[in-house]
Protein backbone atom coordinates (compact mmCIF):
# COMPACT_ATOMS: atom_id res chain seq x y z
CA UNK A 1 0.00 0.00 0.00
CA UNK A 2 1.64 3.27 -1.02
CA UNK A 3 1.15 6.54 -0.02
CA UNK A 4 0.79 9.57 -2.69
CA UNK A 5 0.56 12.80 -2.00
CA UNK A 6 0.18 15.60 -5.24
CA UNK A 7 1.72 18.90 -4.77
CA UNK A 8 1.06 21.64 -6.50
CA UNK A 9 3.57 24.85 -7.56
CA UNK A 10 2.28 27.78 -6.24
CA UNK A 11 3.17 30.26 -8.96
CA UNK A 12 2.66 28.65 -12.34
CA UNK A 13 2.56 32.19 -14.27
CA UNK A 14 6.63 32.80 -13.06
CA UNK A 15 7.62 29.47 -13.22
CA UNK A 16 6.65 28.69 -16.99
CA UNK A 17 8.70 32.03 -17.85
CA UNK A 18 11.59 30.66 -16.37
CA UNK A 19 11.50 26.97 -17.45
CA UNK A 20 11.11 28.86 -21.15
CA UNK A 21 14.75 30.09 -21.00
CA UNK A 22 16.42 26.62 -20.07
CA UNK A 23 17.66 23.43 -21.04
CA UNK A 24 15.85 20.05 -20.14
CA UNK A 25 18.57 18.94 -18.08
CA UNK A 26 18.89 21.91 -16.05
CA UNK A 27 15.17 22.39 -15.50
CA UNK A 28 14.82 18.60 -14.13
CA UNK A 29 17.90 19.44 -12.24
CA UNK A 30 15.97 22.73 -10.03
CA UNK A 31 12.82 21.00 -10.01
CA UNK A 32 14.53 17.99 -8.09
CA UNK A 33 16.54 20.01 -5.92
CA UNK A 34 13.34 22.00 -4.66
CA UNK A 35 11.34 18.77 -4.41
CA UNK A 36 14.28 17.28 -1.95
CA UNK A 37 13.81 20.85 -0.14
CA UNK A 38 10.06 20.11 -0.14
CA UNK A 39 10.44 16.43 0.53
CA UNK A 40 12.31 17.16 4.07
CA UNK A 41 9.72 19.13 5.37
CA UNK A 42 7.55 15.81 5.59
CA UNK A 43 10.78 13.97 6.75
CA UNK A 44 11.48 16.57 9.70
CA UNK A 45 7.57 16.26 10.65
CA UNK A 46 7.32 12.71 10.16
CA UNK A 47 10.30 11.74 12.28
CA UNK A 48 9.15 14.20 15.16
CA UNK A 49 5.77 12.49 15.27
CA UNK A 50 7.33 9.32 15.51
CA UNK A 51 9.91 10.50 18.20
CA UNK A 52 6.87 11.55 20.37
CA UNK A 53 4.60 8.39 19.64
CA UNK A 54 7.57 5.89 20.88
CA UNK A 55 8.05 8.03 24.16
CA UNK A 56 6.84 5.01 26.53
CA UNK A 57 8.48 2.28 24.42
CA UNK A 58 11.85 0.56 24.45
CA UNK A 59 14.71 2.57 22.93
CA UNK A 60 16.61 -0.09 21.60
CA UNK A 61 14.44 -1.64 18.54
CA UNK A 62 14.17 1.86 16.77
CA UNK A 63 17.70 2.30 16.85
CA UNK A 64 18.02 2.74 12.91
CA UNK A 65 15.12 4.69 11.76
CA UNK A 66 16.72 8.23 11.43
CA UNK A 67 18.55 6.05 8.75
CA UNK A 68 15.80 4.61 6.94
CA UNK A 69 13.76 7.51 6.64
CA UNK A 70 15.11 8.88 3.11
CA UNK A 71 13.71 11.63 0.80
CA UNK A 72 14.66 9.82 -2.96
CA UNK A 73 13.94 11.38 -6.48
CA UNK A 74 11.49 9.69 -8.97
CA UNK A 75 12.14 10.55 -12.53
CA UNK A 76 10.50 9.18 -15.42
CA UNK A 77 9.77 10.07 -19.06
CA UNK A 78 6.89 12.39 -18.03
CA UNK A 79 7.51 12.89 -15.08
CA UNK A 80 9.68 14.38 -11.90
CA UNK A 81 8.79 13.31 -8.37
CA UNK A 82 10.63 12.73 -4.79
CA UNK A 83 9.45 9.39 -2.98
CA UNK A 84 9.45 10.54 0.99
CA UNK A 85 9.37 6.92 3.31
CA UNK A 86 10.81 4.48 4.92
CA UNK A 87 13.57 2.19 3.34
CA UNK A 88 15.89 -0.46 4.05
CA UNK A 89 16.00 -3.87 5.35
CA UNK A 90 14.10 -2.90 8.73
CA UNK A 91 11.60 -0.57 7.07
CA UNK A 92 8.84 -3.12 7.53
CA UNK A 93 8.85 -2.70 11.15
CA UNK A 94 7.95 1.17 11.01
CA UNK A 95 5.21 0.75 8.36
CA UNK A 96 3.61 -1.72 11.16
CA UNK A 97 3.64 0.88 13.37
CA UNK A 98 2.27 3.52 10.94
CA UNK A 99 -0.66 1.09 9.45
CA UNK A 100 -1.03 -1.24 12.42
CA UNK A 101 -1.43 -5.00 12.25
CA UNK A 102 -4.29 -7.44 12.81
CA UNK A 103 -4.43 -9.72 15.56
CA UNK A 104 -1.79 -12.05 15.27
CA UNK A 105 -1.15 -15.70 16.90
CA UNK A 106 -0.01 -18.98 16.34
CA UNK A 107 -0.11 -22.08 17.43
CA UNK A 108 1.66 -23.96 19.98
CA UNK A 109 3.32 -28.00 19.88
CA UNK A 110 0.04 -28.53 21.95
CA UNK A 111 -1.90 -27.49 19.00
CA UNK A 112 -3.45 -24.34 21.14
CA UNK A 113 -3.77 -21.18 19.48
CA UNK A 114 -1.60 -18.19 21.28
CA UNK A 115 -2.38 -15.21 20.78
CA UNK A 116 0.43 -12.70 20.34
CA UNK A 117 -1.62 -9.38 20.20
CA UNK A 118 -1.96 -6.50 17.04
CA UNK A 119 -0.34 -3.22 16.82
CA UNK A 120 -2.54 -0.42 16.97
CA UNK A 121 -2.05 2.57 13.89
CA UNK A 122 -0.55 5.56 14.96
CA UNK A 123 -0.47 6.91 11.72
CA UNK A 124 2.20 9.41 12.08
CA UNK A 125 3.36 9.48 8.84
CA UNK A 126 -0.35 10.20 7.51
CA UNK A 127 -0.17 13.19 9.96
CA UNK A 128 2.97 14.30 8.94
CA UNK A 129 1.54 14.46 5.38
CA UNK A 130 -1.47 16.12 6.03
CA UNK A 131 0.42 18.58 8.53
CA UNK A 132 2.62 19.81 6.41
CA UNK A 133 1.38 19.36 2.70
CA UNK A 134 1.06 23.33 2.55
CA UNK A 135 4.54 23.98 3.86
CA UNK A 136 6.52 21.70 1.25
CA UNK A 137 4.06 23.66 -1.62
CA UNK A 138 5.41 26.73 -0.46
CA UNK A 139 8.63 25.75 -0.22
CA UNK A 140 8.60 24.19 -3.66
CA UNK A 141 7.60 27.50 -4.85
CA UNK A 142 9.91 29.29 -3.54
CA UNK A 143 13.35 26.81 -3.91
CA UNK A 144 12.34 26.73 -7.96
CA UNK A 145 11.86 30.40 -8.19
CA UNK A 146 14.80 31.12 -6.26
CA UNK A 147 16.71 28.59 -8.44
CA UNK A 148 15.65 29.87 -11.83
CA UNK A 149 15.88 33.69 -11.10
CA UNK A 150 20.29 32.41 -10.18
CA UNK A 151 20.45 30.95 -13.13
CA UNK A 152 18.41 33.42 -15.86
CA UNK A 153 21.55 35.86 -13.92
CA UNK A 154 24.42 33.76 -14.99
Amino acid sequence: MADEVKIEVIDKDNLVKYLDNLNNITERKVILQALRKGGNAINREAKSLFQSMKKNKSKTGYAGFNSMFKVQPMRGKDFIAVKVGLTGPNAYKYRWLNWGTNERSYITKNKKEHFTGRIQPSNFFYNAVTSKTQESQRIISDAIIVALQKLSTQ
